[in-house]
């Protein structure tokens, strides 16, 4: 998905890229499904479902080792394929509710007040699916979001996967696509991320944060930006 979300806020040449699960928050998107799934399931099979549901994680963390998007592919066809479009927004609003909200880095929430409030854009490259993300971005105050997004026809999800995705190269091109659409200036500019798929993402601005690294905070973020809250 590739929406301006909030255009009208007065912005300068710059922007901040924020990967979402496990920067902004602290989940991913096997538990997001899951909470939102375990609800319809009746409860006299609920414990049978969740076993097989942990069982498949441990197939899935495999497959995102090798490789973020034949994870997401994979996960997304078999978890959403034929699945009415219908309720995608009473999903949405659940996994949020229920999962997203309350697992929001409070540090990151300061974060991006801040860069909003000195003009930067806010835009998030995930992986995520556009629905999903929907309400985040919004309570966010986003401009723009990157997402994933599941193909549609006759009423239903066909299990087809579309949009950013979340490899290396595709993130790195979101931010390269807005960069040139919106006249931002990548030299001025923040990313935020915090796995290896972020990485090619962080590498195309001047100042970035990989949340695994070492370094002291000073090293990432010059005396320019020694103001900003910590994530």
């Amino acid at each position: 998905m590739r929406k301006n979300v909030n255009p009208v806020r007065k912005q300068k040449n710059a922007a901040a890229f924020f990967d979402v699960d496990g920067t902004i928050t602290s989940t991913n998107v096997v538990a997001a499904y899951f909470f939102s799934r375990v609800r319809e399931i009746p409860v006299a099979i609920r414990l049978l479902w969740v076993s097989w549901f942990s069982l498949s994680c441990v197939f899935y963390l495999i497959i995102d080792r090798i490789d973020r998007t034949t994870f997401n592919r994979l996960f997304y066809s078999s978890s959403f394929k034929d699945r009415s479009t219908i309720d995608k927004k009473d999903i949405a609003s659940i996994i949020y509710e229920d999962y997203y909200r309350a697992r929001t880095f409070g540090g990151a929430l300061k974060l991006i007040e801040v860069l909003k409030k000195e003009g930067f854009h806010i835009v998030l490259v995930t992986g995520s699916l556009d629905f999903l993300i929907a309400p985040l971005a919004r309570d966010l105050g986003a401009d723009f979001v990157y997402a994933s997004e599941l193909v549609e026809a006759g009423g239903k999800f066909t299990g087809e996967v579309k949009g950013a995705g979340s490899s290396k190269s595709k993130k790195a091109q979101c931010v390269l696509n807005y960069a040139r659409a919106h006249e931002v200036c990548l030299s001025s500019s923040l990313a935020f991320g915090d796995s290896i798929a972020d990485l090619s993402m962080l590498e195309t601005v001047r100042f970035l944060l990989y949340l695994k690294t070492f370094l002291p905070r000073e090293l990432i973020f010059p005396p320019l930006f020694s103001h900003l809250p910590a994530l």
